[in-house]
């Protein structure tokens, strides 16, 4: 999955939802806000420009206003394991990938609820999907397309503002990101990647690689190369990337979570923050957090290659060629 369930980013990158387990939390993230929401059994969550989702262990779907005013309520299948996967464009809609999926949709204020059996499918925008099984995939068109032989199709999303679509390929020398062009699936990149949890910035077309414990890469995929390296202070147990690819959500082990700044050369100061979820638990006042400046070393990084023949280009292995940012901050208190 491109996407955590468990903390995410507005669509418009100004407020972070962070998930508990009786509780979320809506960071501004341009400012010291933050507003703790009560909510028994909190299973994931989605977030949108207008609004917030939130399924329960109890199977409740709940919506809410960005403000946390809660919109309203539905039943949704029980399944311990089922993640919301959040569309990027068009109005609020998502996938409840469980047992028994179902597409969630908003209909003019209305919640739609509609049973789906795209297990391997990438949901484009409302009821439009996007279908794969093995190397093939099948836009909601009804066109398709196949990747070479030997290649398998294991997951996606739809990126660049919905002019393409991103597909995570898995094959015997390891895996890829294939980046095609939507609606007619011409093939324009084809970049390799490093072992770890993707996550992508879907209006940028940032891939962000959880490739060791306390490492991160970042890729660009529009122009097929590998950017920089950041690195943290303890282990990252999940990871978030606003759209707009300017801002990384990391939680660590030991509870902290960091707001670090992506720039566009990655070579300047990155700014970050932490805060408890265990003291916002306690309200919002208790939640006051230091911001300080980094200092990072140069992570412009070299444009990838590519080959004539393939058009495939490799990511260097996941590690930056002009040295690594350290993410280094405090403890709330």
């Amino acid at each position: 999955m491109v996407y955590s369930s468990q903390v995410q980013f507005t669509r418009d990158g100004r407020t972070l939802v962070v998930a508990g387990p009786d509780s979320i939390t809506l960071v501004d993230v341009r400012g010291d806000g933050r507003r703790r929401i009560a909510i028994p059994g909190v299973q994931a969550v989605a977030a949108f420009a207008d609004q917030v989702w939130v399924a329960t262990r109890a199977g409740a779907l709940i919506r809410l206003a960005p403000d946390g005013r809660r919109l309203d309520e539905h039943a949704i299948p029980v399944d311990p394991d089922g993640v919301l996967i959040p569309t990027t464009i068009g109005g609020p809609s998502a996938l409840w990938a469980a047992r028994e999926s179902v597409m969630l949709v908003d209909d003019l204020g209305a919640l739609a609820i509609v049973p789906s059996h795209r297990d391997a499918g990438i949901q484009v925008a409302g009821r439009r999907f996007a279908h794969y099984a093995g190397q093939r995939l099948t836009f909601p068109t009804g066109l398709s397309t196949t990747l070479a032989p030997g290649h398998r199709i294991t997951g996606g999303g739809v990126v660049l503002d919905g002019t393409s679509i991103a597909l995570i390929v898995e094959h015997d020398r390891g895996r890829d990101l294939a980046v095609l062009a939507l609606p007619g699936g011409r093939l324009v990149q084809t970049i390799g990647l490093p072992p770890g949890t993707i996550r992508i910035a879907a209006g940028r077309g940032l891939a962000i690689v959880h490739d060791t414990a306390r490492q991160l890469a970042v890729i660009d995929l529009r122009h097929a190369r590998h950017l920089g390296t950041i690195v943290t202070d303890g282990d990252v147990t999940d990871v978030a990337v606003d759209p707009g690819g300017s801002l990384l959500a990391i939680r660590l082990a030991d509870g902290d979570l960091r707001i670090a700044a992506i720039s566009e050369r990655m070579g300047a100061a990155i700014r970050l923050s932490s805060f408890v979820p265990g003291a916002c638990d306690r309200g919002v006042d208790s939640c006051a957090t230091t911001v300080p400046e980094v200092a990072t070393r140069d992570l412009r990084g070299a444009r990838a290659r590519s080959s004539p023949a393939t058009g495939r280009t490799g990511a260097g292995g996941g590690r930056a060629s002009r040295g690594t940012s350290g993410c280094s901050g405090v403890r709330a208190p």
